[in-house]
């Protein structure tokens, strides 16, 4: 599988990654059961870059992603996104709350540090001020992240997030 630097941030990824949601039982039991069999295959492949979020599942999915990491090391970028779930969405984004959800997701996913953290979707009007980013700037300092983008639903939500000077990736939902 080929790998590449991913954004500014030197972490390597494989070309395709592995998106997680059905890990945590969102569209049934399908992904679930076949967890063992879904995540054995992506590290078969050597697809090293793996997408979930706190809200898949209610954190089933970092949750598993962790004890698989646990058991099975190597290297892999894992990603996971926040900013959807009640104590955030919509208009609850304070820097205590995000720092909670983060160290929820750091004990789910069984790591001192996330490699990147996304913004999930979060309300364009949030994306727009500086709050969010700030925060991300203070929990990359404090070593709770390495890096961080934004997970948006569209291209215009995509430019408001291009003048963020420590901003790595940028994931726009692509769903045919």
């Amino acid at each position: 599988m080929e790998q590449r630097t991913l954004g500014k941030s030197g972490l390597s990824a494989s070309v395709i990654g592995l998106g997680c949601w059905q890990l945590g039982g969102d569209f049934g039991q399908t992904g679930v059961e076949n967890t063992q069999q879904i995540l054995s295959a992506a590290d078969s492949e050597g697809i090293t870059f793996w997408d979930t979020a706190d809200v898949y599942g209610g954190g089933e999915s970092e949750k598993k992603i962790g004890c698989w990491q646990h058991e099975y090391q190597q290297e892999r970028t894992i990603v996971t996104k926040f900013g959807r779930d009640g104590s955030l969405y919509p208009d609850k984004y304070t820097f205590e709350n995000m720092q909670r959800c983060i160290e929820g997701s750091l004990e789910r996913l069984q790591v001192n540090s996330i490699d990147l953290l996304q913004l999930h979707c979060i309300p364009p009007a949030v994306l727009k001020g500086d709050t969010v980013w700030q925060a991300l700037e203070d929990f990359r300092s404090q070593g709770l992240i390495k890096y961080y983008g934004a997970s948006v639903e569209n291209i215009e939500e995509g430019l408001m997030c291009l003048d963020k000077p420590g901003l790595t990736s940028l994931q726009i939902i692509f769903n045919l």
